[in-house]
């Protein structure tokens, strides 16, 4: 540290201080009239009754009689003053103080005053001094010339501090370094090693350096007590707890591990290793070391021990009493926690189907009300009739949301069919155009089919249809329409070769009167307006009459195709492998049928794109009509959907794609119907909570025993504490019901979220003890060293 020399009107002085300014400040407060330089030594009292503690422990420790007095000396006072000190006295020894006698001449500065203030001469000493410093002249240094009186009033020790917060900083740190575990003091002689090498950059001798940082080190610490002990129990406890932090490192110290015994010997163990190591190498005697890792493996053998009772503890109140008292305070918090574990089990467990987000959104389009109890697995629908069975109203919501959603079933299948096809797939204008379009893709075997048929066609049968009057009708209508549907078809033009009376009455014969008799082509044309015709009163409710035409149509294309063969051929193609008229047709009765899938699919490969829209019309058309005559309250998605031959036919009918969304949506039914399957119809365990089961346990007891009196009294204490369970379980079943009922996700992922909050909570926990076990190894590690030091 620089030394500066100050010329002043009261004499020469040298002053060390760490700069210009603090060496202004230092002689200012020398130069003060009313200071006496000896006030400076009265914190320099040596401290007796810590020297004579620390002599007593070294004695006790078998210290050699030189290394006693060595200390002794190093503390500036003598053994006769150790010996003969007596708490409560003062120190009879030399004074340092008393070298400054008032009349001193050496020591008393020249034109010194008792104003109490500094002289005109000295302030403006002072004031060209620190004008020096700012205009960066500064203070001239070793410029004294020899034979100069130098006054030195006080040393290095008594330097007023000009950074006292540096200096708390430097004895934290100090301490901390020095405190770490074993390798402490290596590693604060290796940092006042580099300290001291930067510090010789100066100019000064490196061990004069080093020398001075010891003394400002020993003085920090000295007059900062506070700091460097938690400086001190930083660096000793932080590494441990740092160690302890880690798996390994954990396991070394017996924090963790698969057993308790395996914890507490290499808890003892490690700590007991550390212990003897750090005293060691702080200078302790192998019986310093000893006394040290006995202590400490003391603590590190106790501590998994306590930690394991504690944890124990903890964990049971957790578990046990604070589900309890929350379900008391607060039903709707504890309801929300339980939902929420349960659904986080449900979805761990890989073999148990939840709803995923696609089910969801097919849920979400087709209409299906799904509940948050849909969105767990078999957890939740159990913890659902739990809740059923400890309170009456939280049953009566269940089944009644249960009974409601199970009868809409077939009325969403329906719509759910409508969807899938594109519209109302009964819709007999949608089935005429389906059919008209099929026809109009098989037009070459239609053209075949009317040539064979072009000379006429007339049969007994055809002879007797012709004179109802709605053949009739319909003959009319086919040879007004006729031309028009002629051309539309791509046929050229249309002759119907018959005449009709003013009485609406059919003839064969021509304008000529001559015999004519109707070509396939006019047949045709009449049995589609019978077709229409019994359409049109279907749509109308005319159902008899309806009726009536389909049975006339049906007996007129019979007689066609017997008398064109070529005319079946056309009309049903490849529909002729399920005996159907047509492609809308076969797909109706392949609903019933039960055909190999194989040959059916070869079949379907046969028809038309135009046919197969037919035929998937047809098929689903007539799952609707089957659902329609189900009986009340039957799984209708287990009849349609449930077998593997179901399944395919449903693939073959209506192709991959709608395949896959009837998947879908049999599969968000099948999820919801799991509910009704797991509310059952059993009332064992609600019986026996009505029953009271538990006063019929106590006396029972008292019966066995003898002791009626207090049989009764245990039964009725144990019925009392169950009634007082049972509101608790109540107003909790009551909460996770309508959890649960709700149709709303957030509730959901609220209740996951607080459940989530538990484990995190036993994982801090577990943290805390961690961090407190490690802690605490240190603590006694930092007890265990031995305390003579100064």
């Amino acid at each position: 540290m620089p030394r500066f020399q100050f010329q002043t009107p009261q004499g020469n002085y040298e002053v060390e201080a760490p700069d210009q300014a603090a060496a202004i400040n230092a002689i200012q407060g020398i130069l003060q009239p009313d200071r006496k330089p000896w006030e400076d030594y009265q914190g320099s009292k040596p401290d007796l009754a810590r020297i004579k503690n620390n002599v007593a422990k070294m004695a006790a420790q078998g210290a050699p009689e030189q290394d006693i007095d060595g200390y002794i000396a190093s503390e500036g006072v003598t053994v006769d003053d150790v010996r003969n000190f007596k708490p409560g006295t003062s120190y009879q020894g030399r004074k340092p103080w008393e070298d400054f006698q008032s009349g001193d001449a050496a020591s008393q500065p020249a034109g010194a005053t008792n104003a109490g203030a500094l002289s005109p001469e000295v302030q403006g000493y002072i004031a060209r001094a620190k004008a020096r410093v700012a205009n960066g002249q500064g203070m001239p240094q070793n410029s004294l010339q020899a034979g100069q009186p130098i006054h030195t009033p006080f040393d290095r020790a008594r330097v007023p501090s000009q950074t006292p917060m540096l200096d708390k900083v430097g004895a934290f740190s100090m301490s901390g370094l020095e405190g770490i575990p074993i390798v402490g003091p290596s590693f604060k002689n290796v940092a006042l090693d580099i300290a001291a090498g930067l510090g010789s950059l100066s100019g000064q001798p490196i061990d004069k350096v080093r020398s001075e940082m010891e003394a400002d080190t020993a003085r920090a610490q000295e007059q900062n007590p506070g700091t460097s002990f938690l400086g001190t129990a930083t660096g000793t406890i932080g590494p441990m707890v740092g160690v302890g932090a880690t798996e390994l490192g954990a396991k070394a110290l017996g924090i963790t591990g698969d057993s308790l015994l395996g914890r507490i010997l290499a808890g003892g163990l490690s700590n007991a290793a550390i212990g003897g190591a750090d005293t060691a190498a702080r200078g302790g005697s192998l019986s310093d070391a000893g006394k040290s890792a006995l202590i400490s493996g003391g603590i590190g053998m106790a501590i998994p021990g306590v930690g394991s009772l504690v944890n124990a503890l903890g964990r049971s109140v957790g578990e046990a009493v604070g589900p309890r008292l929350n379900a008391l305070l607060k039903p709707e918090s504890e309801a929300a926690k339980r939902v929420g574990r349960t659904m986080l089990a449900d979805r761990n467990n890989l073999g148990a189907p939840v709803l995923s987000q696609q089910d969801e959104l097919s849920a979400l389009i087709n209409g299906q009300p799904i509940l948050n109890v849909d969105r767990g697995g078999e957890g939740t629908r159990a913890l659902m009739r739990s809740a059923a069975n400890n309170d009456p109203e939280a049953r009566a919501a269940i089944d009644r949301a249960v009974s409601d959603r199970f009868a809409s079933q077939g009325p969403r299948a329906v719509g759910f069919i409508d969807r899938l096809m594109g519209g109302n797939a009964d819709d007999l204008a949608l089935q005429d155009s389906i059919r008209a379009a099929a026809r109009k893709a098989n037009n070459p075997a239609y053209r075949k089919a009317y040539k064979d048929g072009a000379n006429g066609i007339i049969t007994p049968e055809l002879e007797r249809l012709a004179g109802s009057p709605a053949v009739a009708d319909a003959m009319k209508a086919a040879a007004r329409n006729g031309q028009n549907r002629a051309v539309s078809e791509g046929f050229g033009a249309f002759n119907p070769r018959v005449t009709f009376t003013p009485d609406g009455r059919v003839t064969f014969r021509n304008s000529g009167g001559v015999a004519a008799y109707p070509d396939l082509q006019l047949w045709d044309y009449t049995k589609r307006e019978l077709d229409d015709m019994a359409s049109a009163a279907r749509r109308a409710g005319r159902n008899g009459e309806a009726g009536t035409l389909e049975n006339l149509a049906a007996t007129l294309r019979g007689e066609l195709d017997k008398a064109v063969p070529s005319y079946a051929q056309a009309r049903q193609g490849a529909s002729s492998f399920f005996g159907a008229e047509d492609a809308l047709d076969a797909g109706r009765k392949f609903v019933s049928l039960s055909r190999s899938i194989p040959e059916t699919r070869q079949a379907l490969a046969k028809m038309t794109p135009a046919e197969r829209d037919a035929f998937a019309t047809g098929f689903a058309s007539e799952l609707k009509d089957a659902i329609g005559t189900m009986r009340d309250r039957s799984n209708v998605i287990d009849r349609i959907w449930g077998t593997p031959e179901s399944r395919q036919k449903v693939e073959l009918a209506l192709g991959p794609d709608r395949a896959r969304q009837f998947e879908a949506f049999a599969r968000v039914e099948t999820i919801m119907d799991k509910l009704r399957g797991a509310m059952g119809n059993s009332t064992t365990a609600r019986q026996l909570k009505e029953l009271g089961m538990a006063t019929a346990a106590g006396t029972g007891a008292g019966y066995v025993t003898g002791d009626w009196k207090a049989g009764l009294t245990t039964g009725l204490l144990v019925r009392g504490a169950r009634a007082y369970g049972a509101k608790v379980d109540e107003g909790m079943a009551k909460s996770i019901a309508t959890m649960l009922l709700s149709d709303n996700p957030q509730n959901i992922r609220m209740a996951i979220s607080a459940a989530s909050r538990s484990p995190r909570g036993m994982e801090t926990l577990t943290a805390m003890q961690k961090f407190l076990a490690s802690a605490t190894m240190g603590a006694g590690l930092a007890g265990s060293r031995a305390p003579a030091q100064p």
